[in-house]
């Protein structure tokens, strides 16, 4: 598939600590979507997130216009933190990830690295395994129905019903030193 511009579509960043490393989720959205509106739906994901996963600082907040190729920051209207209790460092490579695909075929996705929940044994959780990974899909799967957020192409995506787990290998190597 051919690559797409990746100024389709708005995006936004949300930068976080996890105590060890900082990271970053992107969520693509309308151009016209109120930064109040994507980040009820952001803070919402993270809340629900809470319980399975350690404490997360929110660093800040950047967006991207449709067609533009630079972000600027802007304020946040969630939380400051969001989870509980302090990440060991040999967990800071795990990664939650929420993923979907829109109608072209384009892959879309949401990581987490913060992640306390045991290693299942298909490093993967069905929402029919937990009730925040299947809250925190219905979270992501309503904001795509409604075209809150969207993939790359600027279409709704069809969020998958599970959450992948796995250890990041960049996080992995960069525990090693």
């Amino acid at each position: 598939m051919a690559p797409f511009p990746p100024e389709t579509t708005a995006r936004t960043w949300f930068r976080y600590t996890n105590g060890t490393d900082e990271h970053e989720v992107m969520f693509r959205h309308p151009e016209v979507l109120s930064a109040s509106a994507l980040d009820l739906v952001v803070d919402d994901w993270f809340t629900t997130l809470g319980p399975i996963i350690y404490e997360i600082t929110i660093l800040g907040v950047r967006r991207a216009g449709q067609g533009n190729t630079f972000s600027i920051p802007r304020d946040w209207n969630g939380a400051a933190t969001y989870g509980a209790d302090t990440l060991p460092a040999n967990a800071a490579p795990i990664e939650y990830r929420f993923e979907g695909r829109g109608n072209t075929g384009r892959r879309v996705s949401w990581s987490m690295f913060s992640g306390k929940l045991a290693i299942p044994a298909t490093y993967r959780y069905l929402t029919s395994d937990n009730t925040n990974v299947a809250n925190c899909f219905a979270i992501l799967s309503t904001a795509a129905l409604a075209s809150v957020i969207l993939e790359i192409t600027g279409g709704p995506p069809t969020v998958y019903p599970y959450m992948n787990y796995q250890f990041n290998s960049y996080w992995e190597t960069n525990r090693r030193g």
